[in-house]
């Protein structure tokens, strides 16, 4: 089975220079919710054997835009540097703290990834590229994504949330079986 990262940020009005973390936290939630989410992310990642920074001491909320042009920009390469892109955007922001925003960063994930230079270049500094991740987020909201990470399989099941690979297997074979239902009645026809 393929699959690939799809755009879709979670606030798109974040600044290109990002903002203070603490500060869009506390303005969009209470304190015990903050507390709350920060327990579940930590639970998830520990479960999963996964590096997670020191969650009290974050300090920018990146823009992410940048950072889906370069992962947009590396389907060009394949899905092998596609997939490593966006590994390496999610070790950089959850477990190292990097400024997923800031192009030099980007840069040392996408050649870490496997892309030139001046492809990442490319990929950060185009309009069609920047217009292609537009277009991809709007049929996102279309499609009613509001969490990330949502899967989205075969573009007809949405499955949203941080799920066991039992639930993310059962949506697929969900999507088989369907597929094998279709195929026996239209040879029936």
């Amino acid at each position: 089975m393929r699959w690939r990262y799809g755009a879709f940020e979670l606030d798109p009005g974040i600044p290109p220079e990002g903002v203070d973390a603490r500060a869009y936290l506390e303005a969009k939630y209470d304190a015990a919710s903050v507390a709350e989410m920060r327990g579940r992310l930590a639970d998830a990642f520990r479960a999963e054997g996964l590096a997670l920074r020191d969650l009290t001491e974050w300090g920018l909320r990146p823009s992410t835009f940048a950072a889906h042009r370069l992962l947009m920009g590396a389907l060009a390469d394949g899905l092998v540097v596609h997939q490593a892109v966006g590994d390496g955007l999610f070790r950089g922001y959850w477990a190292e703290g990097a400024d997923v925003g800031d192009h030099e960063v980007l840069a040392g994930i996408a050649r870490e990834a496997g892309m030139t230079d001046d492809h990442a270049r490319d990929a950060l500094g185009s309009d069609e590229v920047a217009a292609a991740v537009r277009e991809e987020e709007g049929r996102a909201q279309a499609a009613g994504v509001r969490a990330v990470p949502t899967f989205v399989i075969d573009e007809r099941l949405a499955v949203t949330g941080a799920q066991s690979p039992a639930v993310l297997g059962q949506a697929v074979r969900q999507i088989l079986a369907d597929e094998a239902t279709t195929a026996q009645l239209r040879g029936r026809a």
